[in-house]
């Protein structure tokens, strides 16, 4: 794929989530209060730090239930299926521990990076050219790492497939599309930045408008394998 398709297929999935903007205020509301819906109500009705950390667990545990189940409504959305609670609930109950796995997987391999990355650039006292070519390493496989991550919810819930088939299938995929990957991943950061920034995009449109960029990159990017099979 050239720059000038990659850079099409960007710019098609902003304007897909532009056309969805109302509606992915909506989905991304209903994601930031439900999986935060334990400290909210720790907070409204005790201060106790025991049931501060039982709600942060608890919210910690909801984080990936409830993003398979609003990445599936999205990937409907990118395939031009109607979204409701029915559907929110059907996602929600279908990919619960398949999404627990995936962010576990996601942020266990972050850290084991990170942890790597502090070992073999500050504690060793290697020579100044060997933490170059480490610190290099760490920080490409951090950045392939996201490349993938960023396919991982998309490919779960529109294949359907396990936790270690979906992360097989994500890093062939950023493999074979680093041109589109990069952009959107640029484009997620800008809107990561700003969101955090300003804080009240991260509530009410940030999940939910990278999500349906993901989502709609995937959909399209599988039809091109699927045209290239039929052809053969």
């Amino acid at each position: 794929m050239g720059i000038s398709q990659a850079w099409k297929l960007v710019i098609n999935a902003l304007k897909a989530a532009w056309n969805e903007f109302t509606t992915l205020i909506f989905l991304n509301l209903i994601w930031f209060f439900l999986w935060l819906a334990p400290m909210f109500i720790s907070s409204r009705f005790t201060e106790n730090e025991m049931w501060f950390y039982i709600s942060l667990a608890l919210s910690l545990f909801l984080l990936g239930p409830i993003t398979g189940a609003m990445q599936y409504l999205l990937n409907r959305m990118a395939n031009k299926n109607v979204i409701s609670f029915e559907e929110f609930k059907h996602g929600f109950i279908k990919f619960f521990w398949r999404s627990e796995a995936l962010v576990f997987v996601g942020a266990f391999t972050l850290v084991v990076i990170v942890i790597c990355f502090n070992i073999t650039v500050d504690n060793l006292g290697l020579p100044p050219i060997v933490v170059a070519i480490f610190y290099g390493i760490w920080l490409s496989l951090t950045l392939f790492w996201f490349l993938i991550l960023q396919y991982a919810f998309p490919l779960l819930v529109e294949q359907d497939v396990g936790v270690f088939l979906t992360i097989k299938r994500a890093v062939l995929l950023a493999a074979d599309n680093l041109l589109v990957s990069l952009l959107l991943l640029i484009a997620s950061g800008v809107l990561t930045y700003v969101s955090f920034f300003l804080v009240i995009p991260f509530v009410i449109i940030w999940f939910s408008m990278i999500g349906l960029m993901q989502n709609f990159i995937v959909v399209e990017i599988l039809k091109k394998y699927n045209s290239s099979y039929s052809k053969e």
